[in-house]
C-alpha cells in the first residue's frame, strides 16, 4: 500500500478518519482489484472489515470517546473557528483548528497519539468526507 506523509493539520475526510482509527488501535489496509478499491481488511490479521471507516468528526459519541481518552479540551475561538488540544499542565501543546469542532478534536487526538506528521494511505488524501464506507 502506498503511504504518504501528511501534516496532521492537513488531514481531512477519510484520511483523517483512517488516522483516528489508527490511534484507536484499528489499522486497516485497502483491498484493490484491478486498481479499483473494493473493501477494507485489518492490516495485522488480514480479516475483512466490512464496516468501512468510522466518521469520528461527524459522530458525537465517537468524538466524546476521543475527548475522554486523550483528554482533549476544545472550544470556539475567533468567530466560527474551533480549537482543540490535549490538556497538559505546564507543558507545550499543539492546538488544532477547524470550522468544525469534530475535525479539530480528531486532529488533536491524532497529533497526541501519532505526532504532527503521519503516514496515511495515499489514495485517501484529498478525499472529502464522508468518502469510502463499508462495501
Amino acid at each position: 500500500m502506498d503511504m504518504v506523509k501528511v501534516h496532521t493539520e492537513a488531514l481531512t475526510g477519510d484520511a483523517l478518519n483512517w488516522a483516528v482509527m489508527k490511534t484507536e488501535g484499528v489499522v486497516l489496509a485497502p483491498v484493490f482489484k484491478d486498481g479499483v478499491f473494493q473493501s477494507w481488511m485489518t492490516a495485522d490479521d488480514h480479516m475483512p472489515w466490512p464496516k468501512g471507516l468510522d466518521d469520528f468528526g461527524a459522530d458525537w459519541n465517537l468524538m466524546k470517546r476521543l475527548v475522554l481518552k486523550h483528554e482533549i479540551g476544545f472550544g470556539k475561538v475567533m468567530g466560527n473557528r474551533w480549537a482543540a488540544s490535549p490538556l497538559r499542565r505546564n507543558e507545550p501543546t499543539n492546538w488544532s483548528y477547524d470550522d468544525d469542532p469534530g475535525i479539530a478534536v480528531c486532529r488533536a487526538a491524532v497529533t497526541e497519539a501519532l505526532g504532527p506528521l503521519v503516514e496515511v494511505p495515499a489514495f485517501l488524501v484529498d478525499k472529502p468526507a464522508p468518502g469510502l464506507r463499508g462495501v
